[in-house]
């Protein structure tokens, strides 16, 4: 993958992975490689999410490491490659985001033509089995949200209702949000309008002289607004919508609509990047059990054929891959294309040209890249986590990237800059840089307190090291 991009190098390009884990894990590999490139995924917060995708668009980076949840509102003219570490589950998702290259060659506002690029191995579409069994809950789990239902007005915090845990790949657990979506197509809950879970609340110059004029006009209102005014200024502007409910006895729906209020008066400055759902049980209603487990039997169905069909696609050697696509989603002919293919594919053109064979990395040249940058990661990493209690062994599997399997590294770690930096690396050889590291006097094992494991934190000759040769 690497030595694709660099055929591309300060060329937009967008690489597709299966899990968020590789998002980071790869981001931080081509970083290692002087790529301008940052990691995306569903799991990030929505303004993060926002900013890489301006950054993409404006010019600032080249390169977005991504899920499927990146591109459906980006349609930037001058994607020249799009690379896909593992067949996506569906041709459909294939053909979407491979479209997504030279949208701007018809104007002239980007490259005249686009490359896309499908990595297979003999044990690749593995994220397929998590994508079936995700893409329909469980009966169980629809009947355990539908027994915390209560009746009316339901406000729920996706990271706590019931459950969000990490499977091994680091993908979010959503069978209780899709729980939430088959109640509501039998008609049992009904989707009413999200709301603020965090954003960012300020006063506005003139906010004192409004609030007059509002405790003349509107009392009650005024009172609310001066609470969340002090609340805002205890968290330094961050709102926190479930948390302040609670204090103001109201709901967190009730305490929005008050900071909308204020927000069309000009006494404040709002901006939402988090939202909570809110469903309406609906009244004397209960599901139809037999229909929600045919509808999740089918849902099921329907994802696995769509599955097998991609891995033959991407294992096949057609007469003509786009001539396949097309005819799988029921169109004709390529246009422009000839009788024996279109004439732009691997498999009707062999001869294409590949220019990421032009200049080969050979794996321990890259290896050895990594090594020159592994001292100042490492320390880098044990100084941005430190406090955080973290054994030695899982600080050791982030700089690896190594974040999946039973025990799923937290998430701090996960988006921690320096996360699989040393992917290159094997475990012995990360293992023995933080043996030097330690001693050289620079890094030093402990226990924390109440813990049965030894962490990692710098010296104070590390600190000065770390943050005067290598700043964060």
């Amino acid at each position: 993958m690497v030595q694709v991009v660099e055929a591309f190098r300060r060329r937009s390009a967008v690489v597709y992975v299966p899990t968020r884990n590789d998002t980071y894990r790869l981001a931080a590999l081509l970083g290692s490689f002087g790529h301008r490139v940052r990691p995306y995924s569903g799991a990030m917060e929505l303004g993060e999410r926002q900013h890489t995708e301006d950054a993409f668009r404006h010019g600032e980076i080249d390169v977005v490491v991504a899920t499927k949840a990146f591109g459906l509102g980006i349609d930037k003219p001058d994607i020249e490659l799009v690379v896909h570490l593992e067949m996506p589950a569906s041709i459909e998702e294939y053909v979407q985001e491979t479209g997504r290259a030279a949208r701007g060659a018809r104007d002239g506002t980007g490259p005249a033509t686009g490359t896309a690029v499908l990595f297979t191995t003999p044990r690749d579409c593995r994220i397929h089995k998590y994508f079936i069994e995700s893409s329909a809950p469980a009966i169980s789990a629809v009947r355990e949200v539908w027994g915390r239902m209560t009746p009316g007005l339901n406000l729920i915090d996706p990271d706590e209702f019931p459950t969000s845990s990490d499977t091994g790949d680091g993908e979010r657990d959503e069978s209780h949000a899709l729980a939430l979506h088959y109640l509501e197509q039998v008609r049992v809950v009904r989707r009413c309008q999200d709301f603020v879970l965090r954003g960012r609340i300020e006063p506005v110059d003139a906010a004192e002289s409004r609030m007059d004029e509002l405790r003349a006009r509107d009392p009650e209102l005024a009172e609310c607004a001066e609470a969340v005014l002090r609340l805002a200024h205890e968290e330094e502007g961050e709102y926190r919508g479930t948390k302040w409910a609670v204090r103001l006895g109201r709901r967190a729906d009730e305490l929005e609509q008050t900071v909308v209020a204020m927000l069309k008066l000009g006494i404040c400055s709002f901006s939402a990047w988090r939202f909570g759902w809110a469903f309406e049980r609906v009244a004397a209603t209960e599901p139809d059990w037999g229909r929600l487990e045919r509808l999740i039997d089918e849902r099921r169905a329907a994802v696995l054929q769509r599955a097998e069909q991609a891995r033959a696609f991407a294992r096949s050697s057609p007469a003509c891959r786009r001539r396949e696509m097309l005819q799988y989603l029921g169109e004709t002919d390529p246009p422009g294309g000839t009788a024996s293919g279109c004439g732009a594919c691997d498999a009707c053109t062999p001869e294409l040209p590949r220019p990421w064979r032009d200049a080969p990395i050979d794996p321990e040249d890259a290896a050895d890249l990594v090594r020159e940058e592994a001292e100042p990661v490492a320390l880098i990493l044990v100084d941005g986590v430190e406090g955080g209690r973290w054994s030695r062994r899982n600080l050791e599997r982030a700089l690896r990237g190594d974040g999946g399997g039973p025990h799923p590294l937290h998430a701090r770690l996960r988006t921690h800059g320096c996360y699989g930096r040393l992917s290159l690396l094997d475990e012995r050889e990360i293992e023995d840089l933080i043996d030097e590291l330690i001693g050289e006097g620079w890094v030093e094992e402990y226990t924390p307190d109440g813990r049965d494991y030894q962490s990692l934190r710098l010296t104070s000759e590390g600190r000065r090291t770390a943050r005067g040769r290598y700043p964060r």
